[in-house]
């Protein structure tokens, strides 16, 4: 629990988090105007521990970090019944607590920011284990169940729809009861709807409304692009291998490595049980969608952490099995950077403190007089919050020269009109350049 919970409220409260928090808090007192963009469930969830807490950054960050720790106890409980091992359970909930499964810019775990992505993969995580269930037990309860948790991914963020994938294999495996296993998919997808949906009913009659737009937003989305920087250059459309760059851009190339050859080695020396499929299908959806998708943003790949998680936790119990001594040395090497991985994340929670936005205001409410504007290449909101008593524009002033200029590359990286080096270039001799983390602190002389 230390990596979820431990300084919760430290970290700054950074771009989509204002979104979330504000929309959360809105919901669960009946205005539903803001982000109808995504479904409501994770928003609401998030509300209600807002509203149960009493407010504030910890009462925003609480559903997530609680609902992240018990994904970890799903992807235990999921690798024990893929493999049949206490070995593959503990290390597939280890890969899960320890690893960074970051929400982009930050790199924490997401599931200690206020996102999406904390509730969706919990019940992503929920649908596998009921799949794995299914594999085993082909009542048509379990069929209700898995979808209906598939249901509520999809209605945590759109992303949650590869939940979906988990019973593929399943219907496959009981094809020979072909009129049974219709009416059980024909079932389970009625739970997938209705579970979707259910969410959308608190907003009364808004809801029909808010569904469109969120549909339509989507496709808007879609059609639109939405730049980002891979490897030095600003895509509108980034190529398909971008979610693997995003990845190890916080996990490193040898841990990303060694996860997924982990996985698919897990995948192979159980591929002869059925439970294994159900974690196996919803990864390779979730790879499909998110290479396929024209929009790639850095946290889209989460999808793919928890089924992940349990490959590999399945593939070192398979390779501790008497008859697998051939790839025993492989896999404690491939074990290597994942622990060193898991190591430097716990490493980074313990050693958090006030970071970029909240130490840049800080700075600069010394040493900016009131009123002064500030020019912000990078989340005006997140420095507002820290640093009230100055005007935040985004355009340079006429003569190019703030008093101060805030950098976030994460965010200025992507913006054809904030040219950093060209800026420099031409007036950094003018000013002082400070460090807060990732921002830079441009104060003039």
């Amino acid at each position: 629990m230390f990596v979820f919970f431990w300084r919760l409220a430290t970290p700054s409260v950074v771009n989509d988090e204002l979104i979330y928090r504000a929309a959360s808090a809105q919901y669960v007192q009946g205005t539903f105007a803001l982000n109808p963009e995504h479904p409501p469930l994770a928003k609401l969830l998030i509300g209600a521990s807002h509203v149960s807490l009493g407010g504030g950054v910890v009462a925003d960050r609480f559903a997530g970090a609680l609902l992240g720790f018990a994904t970890g106890l799903l992807v235990v409980a999921t690798a024990y019944g893929v493999a049949r091992s206490a070995r593959a359970a503990v290390v597939a909930g280890l890969l899960w607590w320890l690893l960074p499964v970051a929400p982009g810019v930050v790199h924490v775990h997401v599931a200690r920011m206020v996102t999406l992505e904390g509730p969706m993969l919990f019940f992503l995580a929920a649908a596998t284990l009921a799949a794995t269930r299914t594999a085993r037990d082909p009542r048509l309860r379990w069929w209700l169940i898995t979808g209906g948790l598939a249901g509520l991914a999809t209605s945590s963020k759109l992303t949650g729809v590869v939940a979906v994938a988990a019973l593929l294999p399943v219907a496959v495996q009981q094809r020979h009861a072909l009129a049974r296993t219709a009416r059980h998919a024909a079932a389970s997808a009625g739970a997938f709807v209705l579970a979707f949906l259910l969410p959308y009913a608190v907003m009364g009659a808004e809801a029909p409304g808010v569904l469109r737009e969120t549909f339509a937003f989507q496709l808007g989305h879609v059609a639109d692009g939405h730049p980002q920087m891979v490897a030095g250059t600003i895509y509108p459309f980034p190529p398909w291998w971008a979610p693997f760059w995003f990845w190890a851009e916080y996990l490193g190339w040898p841990a990303l490595a060694a996860l997924v050859v982990l996985a698919v080695l897990g995948l192979v020396l159980l591929r002869r049980r059925p439970a294994v499929w159900p974690a196996a299908s919803v990864l390779a959806a979730g790879v499909l969608v998110v290479c396929s998708s024209p929009i790639k943003l850095p946290q889209y790949q989460d999808v793919w952490v928890p089924a992940l998680c349990v490959l590999a936790g399945a593939a070192v119990a398979a390779a501790l099995r008497p008859g697998a001594r051939r790839v025993r040395p492989a896999v404690t090497v491939l074990l290597l950077p994942l622990a060193v991985a898991g190591a430097v994340q716990v490493a980074s929670v313990a050693a958090v403190g006030v970071e970029d936005y909240r130490a840049a205001g800080a700075f600069l409410a010394e040493r900016v007089p009131p009123g002064e504007p500030i020019t912000v290449w990078g989340d005006n909101a997140a420095l507002g919050l820290v640093l009230e008593q100055n005007p935040l524009p985004e355009p340079l002033p006429a003569n190019g020269m703030p008093v101060a200029l805030v950098v976030d590359p994460t965010i200025a990286d992507r913006r054809p009109n904030e040219d950093v080096a060209g800026w420099l270039e031409r007036y950094g001799a003018g000013y002082d350049a400070y460090e807060f983390q990732r921002l830079t602190v441009y104060l003039r002389r």
